[in-house]
């Protein structure tokens, strides 16, 4: 078995905690009680992306779900007397999705130097919304159980049903009096500017929000993680941020976080994610022990930030997501060991997927959503996570809490929450969700 497949196997039974150590094959022995049939494709050796022409589409659990190995067998699964045979190469499909393999053989990039959704597996195959890599696993569970007469369960939740992040990157806190301001001129508002920049002389920024957003969450009885950029010097194409973390108000700021049970976070910023020195840099300026990472503008190098991350302490990263789109990156929706595919080996890096972003849902040339439609995309995605006992981690901006420049934004996070909570969900932190996830 090699390191891919190990990772994967090691994966499933890291979230589903068998009591029993099960005789799993990966490849046809005529021995093993469960036996996975491992596929002739050549594409993790050459370095190549497979054939999406060629995918073998299959039913399971009423969703059509991809199969990137061929495979000339009708049924998914057979059973023969004590024993099962997954017909369909679950492993190197899991391997191919999870690992971001098409990031590591796709070179192309967009101005920000990310890789593009547009150039996906999953907008390609319209499976942006499946976390197909569960689907697999669900497939491996049903063997087990059927096999073994036993009944494997996700118990991370206790009495709740699923988790849930609540995060906010902290782009800009002191600008709403020139952003907000310039919104609100070109749409024939010529009062509310004034009042902005007397609310910015005379208090704080309109966008300074961090005691408005605690007292929403208090009122709603959750925690989240705060992301915070400590380098903030611009270059010809990134904002790194309108503020100076190290102002003396952003020790109350820190204080109140983390008097409220919420976390503090670091928001690396430009070139940090291939650069572990300027990574380390930027988190020895936030207080405490800093557990958690999502790079500005959700920058990922695949190649080269699992090992930055690993490098510079971090126990967990969050950004893993398309900017461009809600959904699944890497088509999973529970946390997952970074793997480093440079060197063929899991990290020790949580990476906790990033599904529901705001910008992805307003910015025009992303998903450009009508506002009404946005809880709509939100309950599609809660009941995909909670199917699986999952994370749905959401990221909504402290800009976007604030009425003067996105109206109804605010409104439309606290309905999620709600949606969040009629589902039974469990509401943690990042550091917390790395305490439950022992991988």
């Amino acid at each position: 078995m090699n390191n891919k497949s190990k990772y994967i196997l090691d994966l499933f039974k890291k979230i589903y905690h068998p009591n029993v150590d099960f005789d799993i094959s990966y490849g046809i022995n005529n021995q093993s009680k469960i036996q996975i049939k491992k596929s002739n494709a050549k594409f993790f050796e050459n370095r190549t992306m497979p054939d999406l022409n060629s995918v073998i589409w299959k039913e399971w659990q009423e969703e059509q779900i991809p199969f990137f190995c061929d495979s000339k067998d009708n049924e998914l699964i057979t059973f023969s007397g004590e024993s099962a045979i997954i017909n369909f190469d679950i492993i190197a499909s899991a391997f191919l999705l999870l690992s971001g393999w098409q990031e590591y053989v796709i070179s192309d990039r967009d101005k920000y130097g990310r890789f593009r959704f547009e150039d996906s597996i999953q907008k390609k195959l319209a499976i942006t919304f499946k976390p197909v890599v569960n689907y697999y696993f669900d497939i491996l569970k049903n063997a087990i159980e059927k096999v073994y007469d036993t009944e494997l369960k996700i118990n991370l939740w206790g009495k709740n049903d699923f988790g849930v992040l609540v995060s906010h990157d902290i782009d800009d806190c002191e600008s709403a009096w020139k952003q907000a301001s310039f919104w609100q001129l070109k749409n024939g508002n010529f009062i509310t500017p004034f009042k902005l920049m007397f609310q910015k002389l005379f208090k704080e920024d309109a966008w300074f929000n961090f005691d408005e957003i605690l007292a929403i969450e208090k009122d709603m009885g959750i925690n989240s993680t705060f992301y915070f950029i400590t380098d903030s010097r611009p270059d010809n194409i990134f904002d790194n941020g309108d503020y100076d973390i190290s102002n003396k108000k952003f020790s109350s700021v820190f204080s109140k976080i983390q008097n409220a049970g919420s976390e503090i976070a670091l928001h690396g910023s430009r070139y940090a994610h291939i650069d572990e020195s300027k990574l380390i840099d930027q988190t020895k300026l936030l207080p405490g022990n800093v557990l958690g990472n999502r790079f500005h503008y959700l920058s990922f190098d695949i190649e080269k930030s699992p090992q930055v991350l690993e490098k510079s302490g971090f126990k967990y990263d969050a950004g893993v997501g398309f900017a461009e789109s809600v959904g699944f990156r890497t088509s999973f929706c529970l946390p997952y060991l970074l793997y480093d595919l440079k060197n063929d080996k899991p990290t020790s890096v949580l990476e906790i997927p990033l599904i529901f972003m705001d910008s992805s849902l307003r910015v025009k040339n992303y998903m450009n959503v009508p506002k009404e439609n946005i809880t709509r995309f939100a309950k599609e995605l809660i009941l995909e996570i909670k199917k699986f006992g999952g994370v749905f981690s959401i990221n909504w901006h402290n800009n976007r809490l604030s009425d003067v420049k996105d109206p109804g934004w605010k409104d439309i996070f606290i309905e999620i929450i709600n949606i969040c909570k009629s589902e039974n969900a469990l509401f943690l932190t990042g550091k917390e969700l790395v305490k439950r996830f022992d991988i």
